[in-house]
């Protein structure tokens, strides 16, 4: 294990939880109340009909970079500009094609364009901010790359906080301007993140030669496969809903007031696995032994997240009827759904995370598209009798298909035994959290206070039963790197 793993990891958990929370519950939220389920519907399903090409924003670099500055930090100067000049040539066409297929294909109207191609521009600044990361990540620099995780969101939360009430306009808030607001906000971090490679590792090489170009573009096209399955999956359900159904702006909107919970609970899960995958990537590089980092890592994750599935699950009416002004039942059902699938999502991200820095992207992406194939199959059985609620059901049974090929499949490649009295000790937990959740609702307690009585006894269970110890904590700051 990794010290400076470690530090920062606590370092990234702890800025993220000072300041994902506000904008999420927050502004966020404030969002949907003040444009309405329906607006903010129609801002799900471009979004999400948007994810479906953002292959042509990534191409696989991210991930690529990661794993290739990790392991020859040299890479950054050579690599950079060719992947800066790849990313803006199909910027181009990424927009080009969102906007065609927004117009011909999906018969968008004019404001829905509009609306469209902003959200558009916001995705390319995006891939950009993600791509900046890599590189901070590839050359361990964690302490800037956790700053670069919230920076974006802080200047989120000033822009639309003042929109929202700060009295600087009279008009009604627009979903167009929250839109607006994402672009500025993604540029001013791109701006800072470049800035602060160019201070600590120099001006890249900005020559261009055409046999690099080409090789960097099939060396990241399994990767680009990959994020394109896996992107397509996660976000067809907001657009299969909109089009499906006659009233498919409100349940994508009812979708997506519960789909904000449960992309703020995977972000973390998300920025975790940000760190592992250029950790991973070194350490297998060196022939080093990760099964230590895989085993901490399964326990940081799982334990919080199956305690926040079922607790948000458990208490998902009273969630949903704090939070947002037009609730509905239906709302309470798919937030439940969701969040149970936060936990296959977080397993995920540690097994898939692992393989792609193993380099076994032909399997990952073969389960991912089993994956996809399960889903549009389920949307299509599920949205016309169900709605938003079938569209939550199919995202579970993907989720859960996905994460046990790539753990069998890991377990298999890394010889990764399973000990029978931590699974003893494992199943016993989850017993006990699954009551907890189903009596907890029972209690006469204030349900906030209860919340976080359960989420307190649901770590305290898990220490008690030894899946995650103190001592992880203390040992992990006194290695040494």
């Amino acid at each position: 294990m990794q010290r400076t793993f470690f530090i920062n990891l606590f370092l990234l958990v702890f800025i993220n939880l000072l300041v994902k929370p506000f904008w999420i519950l927050g502004v966020n939220v404030g969002v949907q109340n003040a444009v309405g389920p329906e607006s903010y519907g129609v801002f799900f399903a471009l979004l999400n009909f948007s994810y479906l090409f953002q292959l042509l924003l990534d191409l696989g670099m991210q991930s690529y970079n990661y794993r290739e500055v990790a392991r020859n930090p040299k890479s950054y100067q050579s690599n950079f500009a060719h992947l800066a000049l790849l990313k803006a040539a199909f910027s181009l066409l990424f927009i080009l094609v969102v906007y065609v297929g927004g117009k011909f294909f999906m018969h968008y109207n004019d404001s829905y364009l509009e609306l469209l191609v902003w959200i558009g521009v916001s995705l390319i600044l995006n891939s950009y901010l993600l791509f900046l990361r890599s590189n901070l990540g590839g050359l361990q620099l964690y302490k800037w790359d956790s700053l670069a995780s919230v920076l974006d969101k802080i200047l989120m939360i000033l822009f639309v906080g003042a929109l929202l009430w700060g009295g600087i306009t009279e008009r009604p808030f627009e979903i167009i301007w929250f839109a607006w607001a994402q672009v500025a906000a993604f540029a001013i971090t791109c701006v800072f993140l470049f800035l602060v490679l160019l201070a600590h590792s120099g001006m890249p090489r900005f020559c261009f030669e055409k046999k690099l170009l080409w090789s960097l573009l099939k060396k990241g096209s399994p990767y680009a496969l990959l994020t394109l399955l896996m992107t397509a999956y996660n976000r067809l359900d907001g657009v299969m809903l909109e089009k499906l159904l006659t009233d498919g702006a409100l349940q994508a909107g009812i979708y997506a007031q519960a789909f904000k919970f449960f992309e703020a609970s995977n972000m973390m899960a998300f920025l975790v696995a940000g760190l592992l995958l250029p950790l991973f990537s070194k350490m297998l590089s060196k022939k080093e032994d990760v099964l230590p980092i895989l085993f901490w890592a399964n326990r940081f994750l799982l334990v919080p997240a199956v305690v926040l599935s079922f607790m948000v699950a458990a208490y998902s009416e009273h969630i949903t009827l704090f939070l947002f002004e037009e609730q509905t039942e239906s709302t309470t059902q798919v937030l439940a759904l969701l969040m149970l699938s936060f936990i296959p999502v977080s397993v995920g991200y540690i097994y898939g995370t692992l393989l792609t820095a193993n380099g076994n992207l032909r399997f990952l992406n073969s389960i991912a598209l089993l994956g996809l194939v399960l889903n549009i199959s389920l949307n299509v059985a599920l949205i016309p009798t169900l709605k938003a609620e079938g569209a939550a059901w199919a995202t579970l049974c993907t989720q859960w298909l996905v994460v046990l090929g790539q753990f069998v499949y890991a377990k298999i490649k890394f010889k990764i035994t399973l000990q029978i009295n931590l699974v003893i000790r494992i199943s016993l937990w989850l017993i006990l959290v699954l009551l907890m959740a189903a009596f907890s609702t029972l209690s006469a307690l204030p349900w906030v206070f209860a919340i976080v009585l359960f989420f307190l006894v649901g770590i305290i269970l898990s220490l008690a039963l030894g899946l995650f110890s103190l001592k992880d904590f203390k040992a992990a700051l006194v290695l040494k790197d």
